[in-house]
């Protein structure tokens, strides 16, 4: 008996002890360290064409607009909550299609939108669409503009994203400007 109680112990003892390091893993796992990388057009090229890049952290981020558009890189002093330096059309087009692509896939958390024209007149909505990685299409009615304002824009869902589109429907307007990319990136661990 007295044999069968200490058996009894030793095998308690070691499924306690499993118990706790498969907590711990549970736990180390589990917990994912990111840091935000933000892309806000300091240091970026592209001014008068249609295609601006931006490397930050050996990451390039190109963004294209086209119908014939260009860029213009500005610091924008604060214009509409923006920070220091903006990327923003030149002119208006309800056609246009912007496009961000990424040399490394990124997690969007968030971004500055603004009507570079301080204008919605003649849009209705503009979308923010994922074409290359996971994420559902974020829409932006006229009604949530205050136009002297940008507008952050935080994706729920937008994971492994390599390219995303930014569009709007209307009659008229549409000069896009943006600030502030924020993506979420995992910190690499090194186990030893």
């Amino acid at each position: 008996m007295k044999k069968l109680s200490q058996i009894r112990k030793r095998i308690f003892n070691q499924v306690l002890r499993l118990n706790l390091v498969f907590l711990f893993l549970i736990m180390f796992l589990s917990t994912v360290n990111l840091y935000a990388q933000t892309f806000d057009f300091t240091g970026a090229s592209g001014n008068g064409t249609a295609t601006a890049t931006e490397t930050e952290s050996s990451v390039t981020m190109t963004v294209t607009i086209d119908q014939g558009a260009t860029w213009v890189l500005a610091d924008g002093g604060g214009l509409q909550g923006t920070v220091a330096e903006l990327l923003a059309a030149g002119s208006s087009n309800i056609n246009y299609t912007v496009t961000f692509s990424f040399s490394s896939a990124r997690s969007i958390t968030s971004l500055y939108y603004f009507e570079a024209d301080n204008s919605t007149s003649g849009v209705t909505t503009w979308s923010f669409t994922v074409t290359n990685g996971t994420g559902t299409t974020v829409t932006q009615n006229a009604g949530d503009f205050d136009v002297n304002n940008a507008v952050t824009v935080s994706p729920p869902d937008w994971d492994s994203v390599s390219e995303f589109t930014v569009t709007a429907t209307g009659t008229a307007g549409f000069q896009p400007g943006f600030d502030n990319i924020i993506c979420a990136v995992p910190v690499p661990v090194e186990l030893t």
